[in-house]
Order: C-alpha cells, then sequence, then structure tokens
C-alpha cells in the first residue's frame, strides 16, 4: 500500500466527521483537559513549561495558557478517561444540548454532565465508540470574560502600587521585631521559631552579617508597621548561584497579601541585584497559608523532605518548593 492509499480512509474519514459536526455543532478546540491525581502540581509544572501562570477557577480546577489553547487540570476520579488519568479535547460549541444530541444519535454515549462550571459555562464530556473522549463547552460571558480578558500578570502588577517597604534588618528592628514574635505564637504555632528574646535576636543579627545571609524587615508604608520578615539563608555563587528562602508574617498583618509584596520584592531582588538562579523554600505539610504564598510567588512544589528540620524540639518533615529564575 504506497501513501496516497494509506491516507485515503483518514481522509474519507475527515470529511465524514464535517458531515456530523459540520455547521455550529464543533466550533473550535476550547482547552485541553488533563485529569491529574494533583492539580497543583501538574498544573504548576505546565506553567513552567510554557513561561506562563497558574489560574484557578475554584480550588479543585486550575488552568493555564498552552500554546494556542487552555490546559485545565481536573482532580483524578473514578470517571477519569481511561479510570486512572488521561487527556480530553474540549470543543466550543453553540448549543450544547443539541451538540450532545447530534453526537449520541452518532453513536458516542454521554460519560460525564452535562453540568455547570462555577462561571456559568455548560460542559459535557462523551466516549466516542473508539474510547476516546469528546468533551463540550458552552460558554458564558462570565467564563469568557475569565479565560480571555484577564490581564497578563506583568501588567496587573504594574498597576497595583507597592503596599510595603523592604529594608534590612537592623539593631533598630529589635523592638519590633520581638514584640511581633510575642503576639504571633498561635500564627507561628509549630511552623517556625523565631527569635523570641534580644539574645536570640542579636544572634540572628550576627549571622545576617556574614555574606552568604540577608535578613529583610517588611513594613507597611501606610502605618510603619512590621508586617513580616524575610530572609535569604546560605547564598552560593559560582555554578549553584541559589539560596534558601525563608519567611513568616506578624499577627494582624497574614491573609492581606503583605507577605507576597514582600517576598515577591525579594525574589526580584535576588534573581536580579545578587544574580542568582534558583531559590528553594522548605515548608511543613499542612502549612497552607506558606504554600499558598510560594505558589502565588512562582514556586512549585519539587519534592518532599522526612525529618528535615528540627523546630520546636522534634524533626519535622517539609516540602520542598523552587523557583527557577527565566
Amino acid at each position: 500500500m504506497d501513501d496516497a492509499d494509506a491516507m485515503a480512509p483518514a481522509m474519507r474519514s475527515a470529511d465524514s466527521s464535517r458531515n456530523v459536526a459540520g455547521g455550529s455543532t464543533l466550533e473550535r478546540v476550547e482547552s485541553v483537559v488533563l485529569f491529574v491525581p494533583d492539580v497543583d502540581a501538574a498544573a504548576a509544572w505546565y506553567a513552567a513549561l510554557f513561561g506562563t501562570t497558574v489560574q484557578h477557577e475554584n480550588p479543585h480546577y486550575a488552568f493555564v495558557r498552552g500554546p494556542g489553547v487552555l490546559v485545565g487540570f481536573h482532580p483524578a476520579d473514578a470517571k477519569c478517561p481511561g479510570g486512572i488519568g488521561g487527556t480530553s479535547v474540549y470543543w466550543e460549541v453553540g448549543d450544547l444540548v443539541a451538540a450532545l444530541a447530534r453526537l449520541q444519535a452518532h453513536g458516542a454515549r454521554l460519560h460525564r454532565g452535562p453540568a455547570c462550571t462555577d462561571l456559568g459555562a455548560k460542559v459535557a464530556l462523551l466516549a466516542d465508540p473508539f474510547g476516546c473522549t469528546i468533551g463540550l463547552n458552552q460558554s458564558s460571558t462570565a467564563s469568557l470574560r475569565a479565560i480571555h480578558e484577564l490581564e497578563r500578570p506583568s501588567q496587573a502588577q504594574a498597576k497595583v502600587p507597592s503596599r510595603t517597604r523592604l529594608m534590612a534588618l537592623g539593631g533598630d528592628d529589635e523592638a519590633d521585631f520581638l514584640a511581633g514574635v510575642a503576639a504571633s505564637r498561635a500564627l507561628h504555632g509549630h511552623w517556625v521559631s523565631p527569635p523570641s528574646d534580644t539574645a536570640g535576636f542579636r544572634t540572628m543579627l550576627a549571622r545576617l552579617r556574614a555574606p552568604a545571609n540577608r535578613g529583610f524587615a517588611l513594613r507597611r508604608l501606610d502605618t510603619q508597621a512590621l508586617a513580616g520578615y524575610v530572609e535569604l539563608r546560605q547564598i552560593v555563587h559560582g555554578a549553584f548561584c541559589s539560596a534558601y528562602l525563608a519567611y513568616y508574617a506578624f499577627a494582624g498583618h497574614e491573609r492581606q497579601g503583605l507577605m507576597k509584596d514582600g517576598l515577591q520584592s525579594v525574589v526580584r531582588l535576588a534573581f536580579s541585584k545578587l544574580g542568582l538562579r534558583r531559590l528553594e523554600a522548605n515548608m511543613q505539610p499542612g502549612n497552607t497559608a506558606s504554600a499558598a504564598l510560594a505558589r502565588a510567588c512562582g514556586f512549585t512544589r519539587e519534592g518532599y523532605s522526612p525529618r528535615y528540620l528540627k523546630i520546636r524540639g522534634r524533626w519535622r518533615d517539609h516540602e520542598r518548593w523552587a523557583r527557577v529564575a527565566r
């Protein structure tokens, strides 16, 4: 069989598919959805691959902008294509009910849905006679706006003025720092163990005088209050060009975007003036606030380190998060 004969069945199949899915039934590929066991890890991996950022429609569904198509990430469950995980192409349709009827009449069977997303889009997933999936998406005004009209991160950040001031931690910060630690015992819990007295604070200052460490006080611009602390540890140049990152907020200033503001400033400093290529942050499993902050600042989860650090008398497991300069 020569090449022309080999291609003929495929061409005939494409022609017949246009008869079935012609008109407005299947208009374009709306997205590719991956059914995965870890939504955040998969989304972060693809975001790094595409050089873009992760966006969330809700806590259980994330998406990134791939080359010419959106790639979405849905939790793997019993109804995943293949039973474990897989990929489904979603086609934009003008009328979900009509598209479902037409495809089912042609031999496809309903696999999931129909349902309505949090943003009002109507969706359904079918299986063709060959075990492949066909996703249908009838967009809503809200879903189109969320997908196509969101500003690029760099543009959004440029329009939001900084609310914090980053300064090298010094002796003048001692009173505010120790007061913040005392007020934050419940907030810090067993997650972090910052210096809580004068001796501990001055020991930290002595450590920060070494070229391999940099500590930053994060103060609010509106009140000048000490909102948090960020530290670069074990800065190494040469072939490694890396450092470890530690951070914590003080009570009364958490969950306001202030730490994100300050952490992003430190990341920019590390990758520009300090000439670093990689930053690593380690946090205990269950510290969802710290993980969310790292994720919001472009860090991705790389791995898990059992009994990694001794904090408040116990060796504690940690997750390893990192960000690499582009």
